[in-house]
């Protein structure tokens, strides 16, 4: 809920923008019309000429006279804003009121807001708190003062009478009035309430619905006079209306450029184009800094200068064109262009059957789009970061939980690795530095998106079966009982765990592991922790101080309980990862990953294969791609690096050593299948992940393996 009298103060700020718009366009419309009227076949001649007068034509006929009507309608919505911001208001300024008689006050009172008992973040909460604590105590003391009467009139006798309720009762009476008011004013607070949300919610809406169009600056043909004739000059109103028009260049791209727009926008390689809206596109380009929509209206062809001219160009107000304006215009562009590109693609055109070789390159010229925006971009300071607490991280991690964002469990208000996540997937999402903390530009960006409303939910990474014939040669039968785990809904898989199990799975498979071997390691891989995940430990280093009795540290320079402990390195960053390696050195105790690696060789050659993967440069100065996996990076990378350890692991056993695999298959001799699975789920938790409580792991694990098995195999 935010401040009423910042709400009141931004209504009379937008009243003046509005009676400033009305004034100003009027001024257009008449010194334009005078204008026109004066243009002469002598003065105005050729082309340039026919196009001034057509242009001038719209934009004082049909362009200016919209704009009036568009900007009655901004006062309209004042009007109606104001009424519900006043009211609201004055449940503030009347509270007592309320408290006294429980009368409701005035919604036309426009007095000025006086003061601020109510406008702090949680202050209605503690105030209904308490408020309602005082009306129980009410209630508890009439309570008791019945029961004093009921032992009074126990005690007493026709010798000896007297009149105790002369006492007691006007105490009942202000007991009840105190319990009857305080629910009142606990019903006119919430009221209070509610109307301020309902302010919230609909004024930025209404507004924005109503702000009109640019509102040029009015034309001069004299600033565009050159010798005895007059050309269409930079900087004129003219040329303004030509760069907003030239947006539409449906007809001008195609496929490349489409996914390339599509990319900035919503921020993910593949997006169904069939099936997009004006609206999900308008919302989308709401939300993107100016950066990114340089990077569009590039993509679409503009020049620098026309570009420029679309973003700088201002209201007489004072105000930058709304983000809006330009989202529908370019909306309009992308449906259009899609449809044609669609309608090709159905009928077999050339351009359509070759638009696979324009799909080859177009990774690759998003990739250097991307590159031009983010550049630009810096992290700035921290706002909100892992440690911190309050009203505000909850209300944002209540926005993030319900657009899937913030998948960690409870709304607490901590700022915990969850989070730090949550706002990673946020920043990449929208095309920020990924941090993992809040800075200004983030906050600034989730205002708006959490303002606006609509529709802005997060698309989870989804390992399907098209994602695993893409990407594992496997056999029609290996396919088939992946397959049959991708479809099962009996084990109660979440998503994330789901995708690590059978991106695992095929890594196994390509390794030549049978079924059975394969069903003992997912039952593994779902006990243990999620891929880029760093273990939830107080500290980072061990030490032996006794024969069995450890000592728990952390080396100078590191905090791990709140800098890593229950993070993921997707937004914590490699960098941050391989800097705490090199300082806990061999004394680690945390593990990390799908597996939980928890020994420092092992960890630090997962280390390595991410490295490796990502492209991370020798000399540490990473750019966001080479610092930052993503979630399907993390999965890939620390499914092939356990299987690579899974088909060579050797393990001591009895002063023995053998090959995991062999050791495995040295037993399953006189076994089924099934039992067999139970048996590598076993061994693989006994050898190869080494949790706490092994024998107890082991066992559960190899249970968990019978029906991971039976899935496998469709029974």
């Amino acid at each position: 809920m935010k401040r009423v009298k910042w709400d009141l103060d931004q209504l009379k700020g937008v009243q003046k923008q509005q009676e400033i718009a009305m004034t100003s366009t009027e001024q257009v419309i008449n010194k334009a019309r005078n204008d026109l009227n004066s243009m002469t076949e002598e003065v105005w001649e050729g082309e340039d000429g026919d196009m001034a007068r057509e242009l001038l034509g719209d934009l004082v006929y049909k362009e200016m006279p919209q704009t009036w009507k568009e900007i009655d309608a901004i006062n309209t919505a004042i009007k109606k804003a104001q009424k519900t911001a006043n009211e609201s208001k004055n449940f503030c300024n009347e509270f007592s009121q309320i408290f006294k008689d429980g009368s409701l006050p005035s919604e036309t009172d426009s007095a000025e807001c006086s003061g601020e008992l109510l406008c702090d973040t949680g202050s209605c909460d503690l105030l209904k708190a308490a408020m309602g604590a005082a009306g129980k105590n009410a209630v508890n003391v009439k309570r008791n003062i019945e029961t004093v009467e009921n032992i009074l009139s126990e005690l007493e006798t026709p010798e000896a009478k007297f009149d105790y309720t002369s006492y007691t009762g006007p105490i009942k009476e202000q007991a009840q009035n105190v319990a009857d008011r305080t629910m009142m004013f606990n019903n006119a607070v919430s009221r209070y309430e509610s109307k301020v949300r309902e302010m919230d919610d609909t004024l930025a809406t209404e507004l924005m619905e109503a702000i009109p169009s640019a509102v040029p600056v009015p034309f001069d043909p004299f600033c565009l006079h050159n010798g005895k004739t007059i050309k269409m000059g930079g900087g004129d109103i003219v040329e303004f209306i030509e760069a907003l028009k030239a947006i539409e260049l449906g007809g001008k791209f195609g496929i490349k450029e489409i996914q390339a727009i599509l990319k900035i926008l919503f921020g993910k390689e593949k997006v169904d184009i069939s099936d997009l809206t004006e609206t999900e596109l308008v919302m989308a380009f709401i939300k993107l800094t100016k950066e990114q929509q340089k990077a569009i209206l590039l993509e679409m062809g503009l020049t620098a200068a026309q570009i420029a001219a679309i973003l700088a160009a201002g209201l007489p107000s004072g105000l930058a064109i709304p983000k809006a304006i330009l989202g529908k215009k370019l909306a309009k562009t992308i449906i259009e262009a899609i449809k044609k590109y669609l309608k090709e693609h159905d009928q077999g055109d050339d351009q359509a059957d070759n638009s696979g070789t324009e799909e080859e390159t177009a990774d690759e010229d998003i990739e250097n789009i991307d590159n031009s925006y983010e550049e630009t971009l810096t992290p700035g300071d921290p706002i909100y970061k892992r440690g911190d607490s309050g009203e505000e991280i909850r209300q944002i991690q209540q926005w993030l939980k319900d657009n899937g964002y913030y998948t960690a469990g409870k709304v607490d208000a901590d700022y915990g690795g969850g989070m730090e996540l949550a706002i990673a997937r946020y920043q990449r999402q929208h095309g920020l530095p990924v941090t993992g903390y809040i800075d200004q530009n983030t906050l600034d960006s989730l205002n708006e998106t959490m303002e606006i409303g609509g529709i802005d939910q997060y698309q989870p990474f989804v390992v399907d079966m098209d994602y695993i014939r893409e990407n594992y040669d496997l056999t029609e039968d290996q396919y088939k009982t992946l397959e049959r785990i991708y479809n099962d809904t009996s084990l109660g898989l979440s998503t994330e765990k789901k995708n690590s199990m059978l991106v695992i799975a095929a890594e196994l498979y390509a390794k030549g592991m049978n079924d059975s071997f394969v069903a003992g390691v997912l039952a593994n891989v779902e006990a243990e922790g999620s891929a880029g995940q760093f273990q939830k430990c107080s500290k980072a280093c061990r030490r032996k101080i006794g024969e069995k009795q450890y000592e728990y540290y952390d080396p100078e320079g590191i905090n791990y309980s709140r800098d890593y402990s229950g993070g993921n390195i997707q937004a914590i960053g490699l960098q941050k990862a391989l800097e705490l390696a090199e300082k806990v050195e061999s004394n680690a105790n945390y593990g990390m990953g799908s597996a939980q690696w928890t020994y420092p060789s092992r960890r630090n050659a997962l280390l390595e294969a991410y490295k490796e993967a990502l492209g991370y440069p020798d000399d540490g100065n990473p750019t966001q791609e080479q610092n930052y996996p993503t979630e399907e990076q993390c999965i890939r990378i620390e499914a092939a690096f356990e299987a690579g350890e899974l088909d060579s692991w050797t393990c001591t056993i009895k002063n023995k050593t053998y090959d995991l695999t062999d050791y495995w298959e040295g037993q399953i001799e006189d076994l089924d299948s099934k039992e067999a699975a139970i048996l590598a789920a076993q061994d693989v938790c006994k050898y190869y992940e080494i949790p706490e409580d092994t024998e107890t792991q082991a066992s559960t694990r190899g249970d968990r393996a019978g029906e991971i098995y039976d899935v496998l195999k469709g029974e």
